[in-house]
């Protein structure tokens, strides 16, 4: 996990020591080393911390993320997990080597060689990424389908802010408040469900799936492309796995897993893998143990909350492996809980980043650079109670029913806020998502598919 931050000063030379402090924010999310660039005619300040995970970029720092042609200059968080395939396929027959061995040297360099929406087409990874054309003076921006890495984004007449938290955009513009009606939704959405709003008036959400460009000379955006989940739904698959019988979709999905297992196993540093006991952890941690085995399996216990957490000891038997497990009291939650607000500097999308944290200090202790875990694939599986539920709907519903994307009523209201604005916006996404499986004639598969 690394940080980046643009700042640009529309009007006049950029204030590098300002940018200094804000990139500072972003520290925790790259402890390996920072780098930056003051560009476009001193008004682009170009800044990066580093969490280094691919080859071994700390003797090339000033160089590794610039072209070979020198045209451009990027900032990236996350991984390409194709970056060496990517490599031999378009860079090494025009001569272009990638000495520091990182996947960040070959972003860039492909560049050189390809359209920004080629190269993000060709892209297999999780990632938010900006590269700035020396040539054409612009910033393209780029983040992947799913929206694993954020990228936020302020934008007055004065300035333009794109960070990988919404911290050095307020160290920057320490006025910016709350939006108290974006706060007050979380407590009837269980997350918050806001894919472009952020809790912070005039910050917003880079979308996830977009190709951007930003004319640095006239100040102007365009969008290249757009990709969105709703682009991995095909009719005709889903009409031909429905005739299939469920041992072979459980093979299809076996080399599935372990291909991603294989394409995202951290060669160059140690990992440790989070076990649960919840479908998606449970299934990343066996493929791991059989794609590159993991220096640790570890698994938090919230007393009282799952009683499977309580009780490892079957997969223990099958992994073959002790699960190392530590207790999350109230006392240790409270701790963790006022360290993440610290460093997120805002309300928090999801409770689940005081789990994270506990689980990145925990790792860190043992010695691991990295974590894998299957955070969000329990809804891809349908691996919560709640989704059986769903067979009880004798039609297709108007509102969402989900307990994880719908509106959940909580007994209580907010003095001078109504949240009827909130329940239409959830009906719009809800039907939109409908949409999609339209071709389904079964209502209940409509609805299941349409939950997930």
């Amino acid at each position: 996990m690394c940080g980046i931050l643009v700042v640009l000063n529309k009007q006049k030379k950029i204030d590098s020591r300002r940018g200094d402090q804000a990139l500072e924010k972003l520290r925790l999310r790259g402890p390996d080393f920072s780098f930056r660039d003051i560009l476009f005619h001193d008004r682009l300040y170009f800044g990066q911390t580093v969490l280094s995970i691919t080859g071994k970029p700390s003797n090339l720092i000033d160089v590794y993320h610039k072209s070979h042609g020198g045209r451009f200059n990027l900032i990236f968080n996350g991984e390409i997990y194709n970056y060496q395939q990517l490599s031999r396929r378009f860079l090494e027959p025009r001569g272009i080597t990638n000495p520091s061995g990182t996947d960040t040297e070959v972003l860039v360099n492909l560049h050189e060689v390809l359209a920004p929406a080629a190269v993000y087409g060709n892209l297999e990874g999780m990632f938010g990424y900006i590269v700035y054309d020396n040539l054409k003076k612009t910033l393209t921006i780029g983040r992947d389908r799913i929206g694993e890495k954020v990228l936020y984004l302020f934008e007055d007449e004065h300035v333009l802010m794109i960070a990988s938290e919404v911290g050095p955009i307020l160290e920057l513009n320490p006025q910016l408040t709350i939006d108290r009606d974006i706060v007050r939704q979380y407590f009837f959405t269980r997350h918050l469900l806001t894919p472009k709003q952020t809790a912070f008036r005039g910050i917003t959400v880079i979308p996830p799936g977009h190709v951007l460009e930003y004319d640095l000379e006239r100040q102007t955006w365009t969008t290249l492309q757009v990709s969105t989940v709703a682009d991995f739904i095909k009719p005709e698959k889903l009409e031909q796995n429905s005739r299939r019988t469920i041992d072979e979709l459980a093979l299809e999905l076996e080399d599935v897993m372990q291909a991603s297992a294989q394409a995202i196993a951290p060669k160059d540093v140690s990992y440790s893998s989070v076990f649960s006991g919840g479908l998606d952890s449970s299934l990343a941690s066996w493929f791991m143990q059989h794609a590159l085995p993991p220096a640790h399996f570890v698994a938090l216990q919230f007393p009282g909350k799952d009683a499977v957490s309580e009780n490892l000891a079957p997969f223990e038997k099958i992994l073959g492996r002790p699960i190392e497990t530590f207790v999350v009291d109230l006392g240790l939650y409270r701790t963790f809980l006022e360290r993440v607000y610290q460093a997120a500097g805002a309300p928090l999308p999801t409770h689940s980043f005081i789990s994270q944290a506990i689980v990145g200090k925990i790792v860190r202790d043992l010695g691991s650079k990295v974590w894998i875990g299957g955070h969000g694939g329990d809804e891809l599986f349908g691996g919560y109670e709640f989704y059986k539920k769903l067979a009880g709907h004798q039609k297709f519903p108007d509102q969402n029913p989900s307990a994880y994307s719908g509106f959940v009523p909580l007994g209580f209201e907010f003095q001078n806020w109504q949240p009827e604005k909130l329940q239409a916006e959830i009906a719009d996404r809800w039907r939109e998502c409908s949409r999609h499986y339209a071709f389904l004639d079964d209502a209940q598969e409509r609805l299941v598919q349409t939950v997930l």
